[in-house]
């Protein structure tokens, strides 16, 4: 899916392109008082994200249509928040591609294009989420760890440095943060084992002003002691910074939310609070000192990054006026707290939480049982998403309603030791969603004074959508499903919606239920999106895993002796090489192997008239769906899906030259998607690719029980899975050729 920006009639001031735009300190410290403009990506510095603008209202929201739509030519996911500056739109999106478009007509202005090495280490897509702006300089880091400064006229880079070494797994997608005359960002990686930290740097020049550390060092008095006493956790102990924080000019504080330390899962590797991990930080303007700290989740073991927007407003509490910040946590709990003290003034939970009762009168939580993980896993809510995540709030100062996406989601937790390695993900575990889980969202309104929800929205899926709250008293948001939605900010009634490109989804999934019924009455069909709890246990009680008996196996790609590591995943051991790194692929046998010959009387499916082959590629992730068809479409026309039962309705209505499934997807999980596919005999000859999280002896044997052709284990190299499925379409091909005696009917009619 390509991305794109849609435009919707507003009245717009709109400057001559001539001369590039002047932002001054002044103005970011006004922020919205010129409600033409957006300047910084919380719309003024307190992140509150309300317009005051009003010409939209409750009465005519309804007459909103679409103006104009940019098409990016990119793909990738969406996770900015554009800057609006005298009628330009500057936007940032997918592997740091960046654009200034006119606001009026859509056309393009300048693009920006980063070259980003090979090598990258990005635990969760190459996103970006925007710019920064003074003078005449937008401000934008990048995922191989640099910040650069690029001309607001043309969009050529003014100044490039390094926060850090990308080849050990630093990365950078959060819009920096400008205050005075510097820039401030925070650096990414947690997942690969990196001490996280938040800097400052000069906007003219591109020199590091200061440096905070979020996870404390031995020497430090307070966070020292949070971390094993003698050991070297705290050095790549997490801690990142990947979403923008905010700034009080009147005590000169700059607000951060913390990432989770590391590793993730594993709770004996890091015993202690682990600060400043997970938590909420103060940090002067000027110094980068910590001015007080409130950590939201105390050793956290559940990925619960406290990297939400800290939201700044002035409430009367109990009669007192109260100068505070809001935030809703990932952890599912909603926190008013003292901006100037960091003391909670009051907390509860937004969502199902079952990890903790409530939050104890000294501002820690109070636990609950049976929720540490293990290898056996456990269950518990919300899940490593969160209740809610990176998706900016919004405040109303008039209705006096924080405004936040919510997610009512559960998980299964993994946990077990890890060898840390540099540059190799370091996470110590996993999850799972049961598959009797039903997951939805919802738009919530919370009371900020007793931190209870007033009215919700609820939608059938999980949504990543932020909120824009307006001086006319809307709500702004988005569903799971593709729809832009307008709801009245006192009640939550749904004002308007807008599709913006994806098909109905409640009349797509009942007809695909209504296809796979008749076409496979044994097969339960499931219309919620858990995701399946099968896990391929631990093999290591067999004989299969004793090392001496694969000895012999050498790398599918470079050809080099594969080493045996032991307890590398889910407490299962895995080969490794060590020229092509972790999780290489077990199955070279399996993809040099023949495919077999069409069964009696089963035709081969046909060529297309273009040459070129049908591909379905199934996967419930955006993210890797989108870099997979970006790949493919090179070679082939691309259909996707995003469920198994999608995926055998499709088989069932066309014909495909291959299909690539993911194991783990919602409903019908891909091993058993493949094996109906392979006893269907429309589809019997079809190569299967399966792609999967999970590594282990057992995994290739599953995939050639039901049929496949060939495994890769994520996450892997895109060349490698590039050069996989050639070789699988080339092998289909072939067999084609082989086995097609009669003419091809597609190509001989006139």
């Amino acid at each position: 899916m390509r991305t794109l920006l849609i435009a919707f009639a507003a009245t717009v001031t709109l400057a001559a392109h001539g001369a590039a735009p002047q932002v001054t300190p002044q103005d970011l410290l006004d922020g919205l008082k010129d409600p033409g403009k957006w300047l910084t990506y919380g719309g003024d510095y307190s992140g509150t994200r309300h317009s005051p603008l009003t010409q939209i209202s409750p009465e005519n929201v309804g007459q909103l249509a679409a103006q104009w739509t940019f098409q990016t030519g990119t793909l990738g996911s969406f996770q900015t928040t554009p800057l609006v500056i005298d009628g330009i739109i500057y936007a940032t999106g997918f592997n740091n591609h960046a654009w200034a478009i006119d606001a009026r007509t859509g056309r393009p202005i300048w693009r920006y294009r980063r070259n980003l090495p090979d090598d990258l280490h990005v635990c969760c897509g190459a996103v970006n989420r925007g710019f920064a702006a003074l003078g005449d300089r937008l401000f934008m880091t990048t995922i191989d760890a640099h910040l650069v400064s690029i001309d607001m006229k043309t969009g050529g880079v003014l100044w490039d440095v390094e926060l850090a070494d990308f080849k050990v797994g630093y990365s950078a997608t959060v819009a920096p943060l400008v205050v005075k005359d510097k820039v401030i960002v925070g650096i990414a990686g947690a997942e690969f084992g990196i001490r996280g930290f938040i800097d400052a740097y000069d906007a003219q020049t591109g020199k590091r002003a200061w440096r905070f550390y979020t996870v404390a060092s031995p020497d430090d008095p307070i966070g020292g002691r949070s971390w094993p006493p003698g050991g070297d956790a705290w050095q790549r102990g997490g801690g990142s910074i990947w979403v923008t924080g905010t700034y009080d000019p009147q005590q000169n504080l700059v607000f951060f939310g913390t990432g989770n330390p590391g590793p993730d899962y594993y709770s004996n590797a890091r015993e202690g609070d682990n600060l400043y991990t997970a938590s909420l930080v103060a940090i002067d303007a000027d110094t980068g000192q910590r001015r007080w700290h409130y950590q939201f989740t105390p050793h956290d073991v559940h990925d619960w990054d406290s990297t939400q927007v800290p939201v700044l407003a002035d409430l009367t509490i109990g009669g007192q006026p109260r100068k505070v910040v809001m935030f809703a946590n990932r952890n599912g709990f909603f926190y008013t707290i003292d901006r100037v003290t960091g003391k909670v003034i009051v907390a509860r939970p937004f969502v199902e939480t079952t990890w903790a009762k409530e939050i104890g009168p000294d501002g820690r939580p109070v636990l609950l049982p049976g929720h540490l993980p293990d290898e056996e896993g456990t269950k518990t809510c919300p899940d490593l998403g969160g209740g809610t995540n990176f998706m900016s709030p919004s405040y109303d100062p008039t209705s006096h309603l924080f405004f936040v996406t919510a997610r009512e989601t559960c998980a299964t937790y993994f946990a077990f030791d890890q060898k840390f390695k540099p540059g190799e993900q370091f996470e110590s575990g996993g999850t799972t969603r049961p598959r009797d889980q039903k997951n939805f969202g919802a738009l919530r309104a919370i009371d900020p004074v007793t931190a209870t929800v007033k009215w919700e929205f609820r939608y059938p899926s999980v949504s990543a959508s932020g909120v824009l709250t307006t001086g006319s008293g809307l709500v702004f948001a988005g569903d799971g499903d593709g729809n832009i939605m307008a709801f009245d900010s006192r009640s939550g009634k749904n004002l308007w919606h807008y599709q913006l490109g994806r098909e109905d989804a409640g009349r797509r999934k009942a007809g695909i239920a209504r296809a796979i019924r008749r076409l496979y009455p044994r097969v339960r069909v499931r219309n919620h999106n858990g995701f399946c709890t099968r896990m391929h246990r631990s093999v290591s009680q067999s004989t299969a895993m004793d090392p001496k008996g694969h000895d012999t196996h050498d790398c599918p790609y470079c050809g080099r002796p594969l080493q045996w590591v032991a307890e590398r995943w889910f407490g299962r051991g895995t080969f490794e090489c060590e020229q092509c790194g972790d999780f290489p692929d077990m199955t070279p046998s399996l993809e040099r192997a023949a495919i077999p010959a069409a069964p009696p009387g089963v035709a081969p499916a046909p060529r297309r008239r273009d040459g070129r082959p049908r591909v379905l590629l199934v996967d419930d992730s955006v993210e890797y769906r989108d870099l997979y068809a970006l790949m493919l479409e090179q070679m082939a026309t691309v259909i996707t899906a995003s469920s198994g039962e999608e995926a055998l309705a499709l088989a069932a209505a066309e014909p495909f030259d291959a299909i690539v499934l993911d194991v783990l997807m919602p409903g019908l999980d891909g091993w058993e998607t493949c094996a109906l596919l392979k006893s269907t005999p429309a589809t019997a000859t079809v190569p299967v690719i399966m792609l999967t999280s999970l590594d282990g002896l057992d995994v290739p044997a599953t995939a050639s029980r039901v049929g496949a052709v060939s495994v890769l284990i994520k996450p892997c190299a895109v060349d490698r899975l590039a050069v996989a499925i050639r070789e699988a379409m080339a092998q289909h091909r072939a067999l084609q050729s082989a086995s097609s005696s009669l003419p091809d009917s597609i190509e001989s009619e006139p």
